[in-house]
């Protein structure tokens, strides 16, 4: 008897998440994921794990920007740092949404592209260190530039 009633809290408790955090026919990429999360019997990750929608139904890749829906992800750049994960840790679940959401945004908004001239400049330091356009911008806040600083790489 116990079983019985507490899987039909589970199902309901499921039932209720699934109406808080988005339509199930969504694939798992058109969300951030956490890192750990749990499957349904189909392999779809449970709704519970799925936070900061930023594609339509037609996403085949998280990477892909042509299936980013511009209103969802605006909304995800603004709500990143409110997402509580069940599992993975806070800091580095926001980290790691803030990555993903700004490659979306630095290609399809215009409010986070730089201009020409401060790309080409960051293009040229990146081949002069051999180190990639991702690595600079992952280094982004923790790096500091310093003009006609040691002329040796370190």
């Amino acid at each position: 008897m116990p079983d019985k009633f507490f899987n039909s809290i589970k199902e309901a408790a499921d039932k209720h998440a699934e109406a808080l955090f988005g339509d199930r026919s969504y694939p798992d990429v058109a969300f951030l994921v956490e890192h750990g999360a749990e499957k349904d019997k189909s392999g779809k990750t449970l709704s519970k794990y799925r936070h900061l929608p930023h594609h339509n139904k037609n996403a085949k890749s998280a990477d892909e920007n042509s299936s980013v829906d511009l209103p969802h992800l605006r909304a995800a750049l603004a709500r990143a740092n409110q997402v509580k994960p069940v599992v993975e840790d806070k800091a580095d679940f926001q980290k790691r949404a803030m990555v993903h959401l700004q490659k979306h945004a630095k290609i399809l908004l215009k409010s986070y592209q730089k201009s020409s001239a401060e790309f080409k400049e960051i293009e040229t330091i990146c081949k002069e260190f051999n180190i990639t356009l991702d690595e600079a911008d992952a280094a982004g806040a923790n790096t500091k530039v310093v003009k006609n600083g040691p002329t040796e790489k370190p």
